[in-house]
């Protein structure tokens, strides 16, 4: 299991989107003092003088035009740290792609960079969502960030002027407040760091000790901390134009999550999750029973905006991983289930 994980995660190739970026630091674009709004009647007229498929060159840097009888915006699956598109044959959110096409809800898959602060990838999925939006001509596109896509998703919105081009930002475990995980990795907080960065480093396949990790992989774990959420919490709040919604996970047999699922608008599911070797250390860090969570975030840390509900999930079975073979959880009905609740809801 450890080396699939190696394979899953540490050999993923960004290059099979955007490009791995070793830059840190986000470009002027991602500085929301000098990202320029779009002017709502100026977006209005562009939407309707735009022909759905004629801007060829961003319909083929997205994969083509894909369209919805049900969904008046496009769906977007952002995905997580150390994401990829497809690593042999395996994509990041395992054949949900497929499974939603044949069903009459196809989505669009950006790939910003696998390791990186949320500043740099969501300024790589700002761009992604341009072409959708050039290519599809709907005006505005609904986002669903697993983990740190889901950090990526809100700043875009709250911090780079995208609120007029997003219509709804979901969230599945995204560590909203943080992971202590991180922040004792990067010494923010007190615990057993050289335990939790050789778990890390297990993991995710790297063999770097905690002072080594590349910056590209502390700056996408700095954005992940208790403490950088804190900050970004208080200057980024939701916009008011743009519908929040979270899903939450957690892992193990045993777990009794109904407090803190309480208030969820779906019921709280009866299967439970077995917790995967390579998550019972950060499971039990976390919490373990006593603090329901998926092995890398906790329940309480991804509620945001409106809460959906938990799913019986650990974080790698929530996309699907490894190669499709997870627990109970239907992951796949998940994403359908969740376009179709979009649907609904007029999205």
């Amino acid at each position: 299991m450890g080396l699939l994980l190696w394979l899953f995660v540490g050999c993923a190739n960004p290059l099979d989107g955007q490009g791995a970026n070793t830059d840190t630091s986000p470009t002027d674009e991602a500085n929301p003092d000098t990202w320029i709004e779009m002017d709502s009647g100026a977006q209005e007229d562009a939407t309707l003088a735009c022909v759905p498929g004629q801007d060829t060159k961003a319909c083929d840097r997205i994969g083509g035009l894909h369209t919805s009888d049900d969904l008046q915006y496009p769906l977007l699956l952002v995905h997580g740290m150390g994401g990829f598109d497809q690593l042999g044959p395996l994509t990041y959110f395992h054949q949900v792609a497929g499974h939603m096409d044949t069903h009459g809800y196809p989505i669009y898959k950006p790939v910003t960079d696998a390791w990186n602060s949320s500043e740099v990838r969501a300024t790589q999925l700002g761009a992604y969502i341009d072409d959708v939006l050039a290519c599809t001509c709907t005006g505005k596109v609904n986002l669903l960030g697993h983990s740190q896509g889901g950090i990526d998703a809100r700043l875009l919105v709250a911090g780079m002027g995208y609120h007029d081009r997003v219509a709804t930002v979901t969230t599945l475990a995204a560590p909203h407040h943080g992971t202590p995980v991180a922040d004792v990795i990067l010494g923010f907080q007190q615990g057993p760091a050289a335990v939790l960065a050789n778990v890390f480093n297990i993991f995710f396949g790297f063999l770097y000790s905690q002072s080594e990790f590349p910056l590209s992989v502390q700056a996408a774990l700095t954005s992940c901390s208790a403490k950088a959420m804190k900050t970004f919490n208080e200057e980024h709040p939701n916009h008011p134009d743009v519908a929040y919604y979270s899903y939450a996970g957690f892992t193990d047999l045993f777990a009794n999550p109904k407090k803190a699922c309480a208030g969820s608008v779906f019921p709280l599911p009866t299967k439970r999750d077995i917790v995967p070797p390579e998550l019972v250390t950060t499971y039990h860090f976390l919490g373990g029973l006593g603090t329901p969570n998926d092995g890398l975030v906790t329940v309480k840390s991804a509620r945001w905006g409106t809460f959906l509900g938990c799913v019986a999930a650990d974080h790698l079975d929530q996309v699907g991983q490894i190669a499709g073979i997870v627990d109970s959880f239907q992951y796949k009905k998940f994403y359908l289930d969740h376009a179709k609740f979009l649907a609904q809801e007029g999205f």
